[in-house]
């Protein structure tokens, strides 16, 4: 992914660039570095998502901006684990989709505030999307067997037949963008708790 990133950049002419490969989990920037964090389809294989966040939250400037697309999570229950489990077994990398509450909880506890929330729906050719993961031919037939069994989470995904067979689905994506804010709640919360511990007050404070 560098190398395909190092190439566009050089037939795009930019040159203030820099490329380097680390853990979502522990990115290596300092506090309060970039304006603006961009992450795609790419959550639902990382194994911690909670210190993800606090990690854009953390590299992030006073009113810098992150923007999230990844793939989401049914709020019902069932669906999420069968959707989840139909992810796996075609993709062993992937770990977990979130549901759309479970992103904005971890998008406010880590202290960031959320402006536009976008939910997209995108089809998929069944035969193109097994293979693309390297699922062999007698693979891709049983987890269609394995949907096909399933039919409430084929109504939720929209699934068509075709001779037969899966011909397409669709599934949904969420874009979220947010930003951190100049005082973040976390930091007001230690605030009162700082001038609540030396009797002061925390209006009075603020004015300082």
């Amino acid at each position: 992914m560098l190398h395909v990133a190092r190439r566009l950049a050089v037939d795009r002419g930019l040159v203030s660039l820099g490329l380097l490969a680390a853990d979502a989990e522990a990115i290596p920037l300092t506090d309060r570095s970039v304006s603006l964090v961009t992450c795609r389809i790419a959550p639902h294989h990382f194994a911690d998502v909670g210190s993800f966040v606090r990690e854009v939250a953390r590299v992030l400037t006073p009113e810098g901006r992150f923007l999230l697309i990844d793939s989401l999570a049914p709020a019902d229950s069932e669906l999420d684990e069968q959707l989840n489990e139909l992810e796996r077994y075609r993709d062993p990398s992937h770990v977990r989709s979130l549901g759309l509450a479970a992103w904005c909880r971890l998008l406010m506890d880590a202290g960031l505030q959320i402006r536009r929330v976008e939910v997209i729906s995108r089809w998929h050719e069944w035969e193109d999307w097994t293979a693309r993961s390297g699922l062999i031919v007698a693979e891709r037939e049983e987890l269609a067997r394995w949907l096909l069994s399933r039919e409430r989470l084929c109504r939720f995904l929209d699934v068509q037949l075709q001779d037969g067979g899966i011909f397409r689905f669709r599934d949904d994506k969420v874009l979220i963008l947010a930003h951190r804010p100049r005082v973040s709640s976390w930091m007001k919360g230690q605030a009162a708790s700082d001038a609540a511990s030396r009797g002061i007050g925390t209006r009075s404070l603020a004015r300082r």
